[in-house]
Order: structure tokens, then C-alpha cells, then sequence
């Protein structure tokens, strides 16, 4: 059975030798994906909130449609580029911190699903994993926790098969993560001492300890799948990418 503390420590020896461009990976992926302007955007968006009403009257209805319409063309634009680009990249990210755990890795692994004939497989497993857990989110916040944590495994079974169908990799998930979800939830939990340090700190602290949490979530993968292939639910030909 594995213990927070075994991977926190092997997390920290993966990234020792190479922990600049772990943190720049973090950055890189963070800035695409728009973590960094998220308090823009929700300033943004209240602002145009609060002059909705001003813009109703009957000479601004043309303003009104044309805000409407940009929103919703961004909205729409802004998912595409999450289906197509950002999953990807998550993905990308997970092949490399898994194999930044044996020597250190290099940034072109962040591009590993562009290159791979099976993208549009990642893409598509990807965009059904994210859109199971919003339609578990509906139906109240716990189920849409307990899928996330059960479904947290998908980018890195891809990362070393992305080939796998979808049938499978979701069966994987489920089973690496069965009697583990309590264990995973509070592995999360355990970093929120350093997400509240990095409020106060303009969010450098969590900034500086992203490369930390990565590499305790590939470690977590390894050590789930290790124990998946023990107990013989699966063999090492399903996992080519990345040995013990």
C-alpha cells in the first residue's frame, strides 16, 4: 500500500536534477490553458455584467447583440481551443513528468500527442472524460469530485498508450482507482497548506510548487499502475511507455 510520503519523496528526487524546466513546463502550460488571466477575465465579465442594463435601450440594442454575439463566439472558440490544444498538452505534460522520474526529460514531450497518428483518439477521450465529469458536476458537487478522482488517471494511461480505446482507458481508470479514491482526495488535499501560503504570496509560492505536485501525480500514477498490473488486470504490452 502506498503512503503520501513515498511519493512526495520520490517526487522530489525526480525533479532535483532538472527542477527549472519542470517549473518552466508548469508555466508554459498554465499560460495556455489561461490559469494566469482568470481574474482578468472575472473582472471582465462583471464589469459587462453591471453595464448590461445600459446597453438595452433602444438606440443600443445593436450594441447589445453584437456583445452577445462576441461572447459567445469566444466561448465557443475557447472550448475548441481546450479540446484540441489544451487536452493534448495535458496529456504532453504527464509524458513528461513520467519520464522526467528516470532522467531529465525535455520540452518536446509536451508536443509527444501532436506527433502521435492516434491524436484524434486522444482528442476525443479527452473531451468525453471532461464532459462526463461536468455532467456528474450537475447532479451536485460530490459526484463530480468522485469521477474527477476516478477518471484522474486517463492523461497519463494515454501519455504511454495513445492508441487504447476509449472503452479501455476508462475501464482502466476506474480500476487503478477503485478503493483509492479516499487516499487520492486527500494526497490533493495535502497541498492545500501551499495553495493558501500562495495567496498571500501573489501566487509565487504556488507557482514554485507546481513542478512538486506534477511529479507526486506521475508517481501516484506509477505506483497505481504497478498494482494494477500485480494483480493481473493488465500486462505490460497496454503499458509500453514507461517500466517500474
Amino acid at each position: 500500500m502506498w503512503t503520501r510520503s513515498e511519493l512526495k519523496a520520490r517526487a522530489k528526487a525526480s525533479i532535483k536534477a532538472n527542477y527549472w524546466q519542470c517549473l518552466l513546463v508548469c508555466i508554459v502550460i498554465a499560460v495556455l490553458a489561461g490559469n494566469f488571466i482568470s481574474v482578468e477575465y472575472n473582472l471582465d465579465y462583471q464589469e459587462f455584467t453591471l453595464n448590461l442594463g445600459s446597453m438595452t435601450s433602444y438606440y443600443n440594442r445593436p450594441l447589445l447583440f453584437l456583445s452577445l454575439f462576441s461572447a459567445s463566439l469566444l466561448g465557443i472558440l475557447g472550448i475548441i481551443y481546450s479540446i484540441f490544444i489544451i487536452n493534448p498538452l495535458n496529456v504532453g505534460k504527464a509524458r513528461y513528468f513520467l519520464e522526467n522520474r528516470e532522467e531529465p526529460s525535455s520540452m518536446e514531450a509536451l508536443l509527444f500527442t501532436f506527433r502521435q497518428k492516434d491524436y484524434f483518439n486522444i482528442v476525443a477521450i479527452m473531451f468525453m472524460c471532461n464532459l462526463y465529469i461536468f455532467l456528474w458536476t450537475l447532479l451536485f458537487i460530490i459526484p463530480g469530485i468522485i469521477k474527477s478522482i476516478e477518471y484522474s488517471q486517463i492523461s497519463y494511461i494515454l501519455a504511454e498508450n495513445p492508441g487504447l480505446n476509449s472503452h479501455r482507458v476508462f475501464q482502466m481508470t476506474r480500476e487503478m482507482t477503485m478503493g483509492n479514491k479516499w487516499d487520492i482526495f486527500v494526497l490533493y488535499l495535502s497541498f492545500i497548506g501551499w495553495m493558501i501560503l500562495s495567496s498571500f504570496t501573489c501566487g509565487i509560492v504556488g507557482v514554485a510548487v507546481m513542478p512538486y505536485m506534477e511529479a507526486t501525480y506521475a508517481e501516484l500514477y506509477i505506483t497505481l499502475r504497478d498494482e494494477y498490473i500485480d494483480a493481473g488486470y493488465a500486462g505490460f504490452d497496454e503499458f509500453p511507455g514507461f517500466y517500474r
